[in-house]
């Protein structure tokens, strides 16, 4: 999951955004860990992204800077998966904090981590990538799979002439 966090007590804005994308990076130059989802006969490895991404904003314009991630986020056709806005501290001492979690494509993530670190000054930021390759992998193989045991199903069913075969059929193919 990427995340995308904007904070600072006394300030107007404190939370995060996190963003979830696939990348795509060649083999050459890329040293995955190796684990169960490693699959080192792929030729293009699929990469899932995480960042953090901390911001202050100065009091008083947290609504503003709100309505800047959500048209950044409706721009680029992505969505706010969760949202959490909250007031913090009483009185003269109180700011509001906000956390959302987004989903982008993979060939707009650079683009939103850009517009997003424009919205305040930057207090810290962070990167990771995961290879899913393996596990992309398995499932292409479990899909094709479950493909070709569905056309040997509906054969089947229209071979069937008995009523009990048929719904028997149509469970599996259901």
């Amino acid at each position: 999951l990427n995340k995308i966090a904007y904070g600072g007590a006394n300030y107007a804005m404190d939370g995060g955004i996190a963003m979830e994308e696939a990348a795509y990076a060649t083999s050459r130059g890329y040293i995955p860990s190796v684990g169960e989802d490693f699959a080192p006969e792929a030729e293009e490895r699929k990469i899932t992204k995480t960042a953090s991404l901390r911001t202050e904003v100065d009091r008083g314009s947290f609504y503003e800077n709100e309505a800047k991630v959500t048209a950044v986020v409706k721009s680029l056709d992505s969505f706010i998966i969760n949202e959490n806005v909250r007031e913090n501290g009483k009185d003269r001492n109180s700011y509001l904090s906000g956390y959302y979690s987004l989903r982008v494509e993979t060939d707009k993530y650079e683009f939103v981590v850009s517009q997003l670190k424009d919205i305040g000054e930057i207090t810290s930021f962070s990167e990771n990538a995961n290879d899913v390759t393996g596990s992309y992998t398995s499932i292409e193989v479990e899909l094709a799979a479950e493909k070709e045991r569905l056309k040997r199903y509906q054969e089947m069913f229209e071979d069937a002439t008995e009523i009990s075969d048929k719904i028997e059929l149509n469970d599996r193919i259901f």
